[in-house]
């Protein structure tokens, strides 16, 4: 299983992940996914056989580490929005950790909430915030 690893190893061993691996570990309140390698639409299944365990815990808090995740496309970022919507319904908060370089460029443009993602200069965060839920909300993923 992947564990947290600095941006060298990760780069190092960009070939290696090249598919999705995703751990899952929870205490009495909170959970953790840990992605690593490449969320895209032939990934998918990888994410979702783990995501169910959510479902299944009293998790009130779900952090999803993409410290190790190496790229992510259109499909898999809706997958993670449709993730968020799932465990709001289950009256928890999703908070995404580890998004750096592209990873974090890209997922901040999005009404996901993360930890210590970059802003884009120049950009207000709040207004790509509300065009994104206006964007996502009702929408089936």
């Amino acid at each position: 299983m992947c564990h947290a690893l600095g941006s060298e190893a990760i780069d190092s061993l960009q070939s290696e992940f090249a598919v999705l691996r995703v751990g899952f570990a929870s205490t009495e309140s909170s959970c953790v996914l840990t992605l690593c390698g490449e969320l895209n639409g032939t990934s998918i299944p990888t994410l979702e056989a783990q995501i169910d365990q959510i479902g299944r815990s009293d998790c009130e808090n779900v952090v999803l580490d993409v410290t190790a995740l190496i790229a992510i496309d259109s499909v898999g970022i809706r997958v993670l929005i449709g993730l968020d919507h799932y465990v709001r319904a289950l009256g928890a908060r999703l908070t995404i950790a580890g998004a750096r370089g592209k990873i974090g460029e890209v997922l901040a443009g999005t009404c996901l909430d993360l930890v210590g993602a970059p802003e884009s200069p120049g950009s207000s965060r709040q207004q790509v915030v509300q065009s994104s839920v206006l964007l996502t909300e009702g929408i089936p993923l």
